[in-house]
C-alpha cells in the first residue's frame, strides 16, 4: 500500500476508521480532516495560551542548549506544555480518538498526555528516538504482537518539509535500532533518505506505533508550529507494573 493509499483507507464515508493491520506492517497512519475548524480553533487558542512546563533552550555561545523549564515561548527552539486534559475541548478530542485506540488495543488501553509541543521559526532540531514504553532498554527491541505504545498527534499548523513536521521511518518498527545508535546519529542519513513527512493541513491525525523512529523536523517557515500530543499505553497489569519500575529508575 502506499502513503496515498492509506489516507484512502481510513476514511470511510463520512466516518473515520483506521487500519490496525497497516499500522502493525507499516508502523503509522494518517487522517486528514480529523478535526473540524471549530475544534481546531479552539486548540489552537488553547495552546497559544498554555504555559511552558519544559523546553529546549536556543544554543549560546558555546553552541549548547538546556532543557529548562517556565520560560518565556520565545526562549526555546521547542517547548511542550503541561497536561491540559482538563479542558473541555482536549477530552473532546481524546473521546474522538477512542474508538481508534480501542481498535488497537482490543479495548485495553489508557489515554494520557493532552500536552502541546511547540516548534518556533527557524528551529534545526531533529533527534531519532522511540516513544514509551520502548525509549526503555527492556522494551527496545520488543517485537511482540501487542501493540504496547501508540502515539496520537494532531497537527494544529500545515505539517510539510518546510513547517517540519513529524517525520517517521516506515516499518522501523520491525527491525533493530539500538538508543545508542540513534543518540550518536548513526541513522540520521537513513531517516532522512527513507523518512516520510506527515503532510497534513490543521486538524489532520497521524498516529505511529511508538517503536516507530521519528522525530520532529527543522521549521524553515516563518511561524510556530503547534502539534497536539496523546499518548496511549496497554493497559496489561503486569506490563504497566513493569512500566512503572522503569520510570521510577529514570
Amino acid at each position: 500500500k502506499s502513503y496515498l493509499k492509506l489516507i484512502d483507507n481510513c476514511t470511510i464515508g463520512n466516518k473515520m476508521d483506521i487500519d490496525v493491520d497497516y499500522i502493525k506492517e507499516n508502523g503509522y497512519a494518517v487522517m486528514p480532516n480529523f478535526l473540524t475548524p471549530d475544534e481546531v480553533n479552539q486548540l489552537q487558542d488553547l495552546c497559544d495560551n498554555s504555559p511552558v512546563a519544559m523546553g529546549e533552550t536556543w544554543a549560546g555561545e558555546d553552541r549548547k542548549s538546556e532543557y529548562l523549564p517556565d520560560l518565556d515561548p520565545n526562549a526555546y527552539m521547542h517547548w511542550w506544555s503541561y497536561n491540559m486534559s482538563e479542558h473541555a475541548i482536549v477530552q473532546q478530542v481524546k473521546d474522538k480518538i477512542k474508538p481508534m485506540a480501542d481498535k488497537c488495543f482490543n479495548g485495553e488501553f489508557e489515554q494520557l498526555g493532552g500536552d502541546f509541543k511547540v516548534t518556533n521559526p527557524s528551529s534545526g532540531y531533529m533527534y531519532c528516538h522511540f516513544d514509551t514504553p520502548y525509549r526503555h532498554d527492556r522494551w527496545a527491541n520488543d517485537f511482540g504482537e501487542d501493540i504496547k505504545g501508540m502515539q496520537f498527534g494532531i497537527a494544529l499548523d500545515k505539517f510539510d518539509d518546510v513547517s517540519g513536521g513529524t517525520r517517521i521511518l516506515p516499518g522501523s518498527h520491525k527491525k533493530v535500532y539500538h538508543k545508542t545508535d540513534m543518540d550518536s546519529r548513526k541513522h540520521d542519513e537513513e531517516f532522512l533518505r527513507h523518512g516520510v513527512t506527515m503532510e497534513l493541513e490543521p486538524g489532520g491525525l497521524f498516529c505511529y506505533h511508538s517503536r516507530t523512529m521519528h522525530s520532529t523536523m527543522p521549521n524553515n517557515s516563518d511561524t510556530p508550529r503547534r502539534l497536539m500530543l496523546l499518548l496511549h499505553l496497554w493497559n496489561d497489569p503486569k506490563f504497566r507494573q513493569e512500566l512503572r519500575e522503569e520510570e521510577d529508575q529514570c
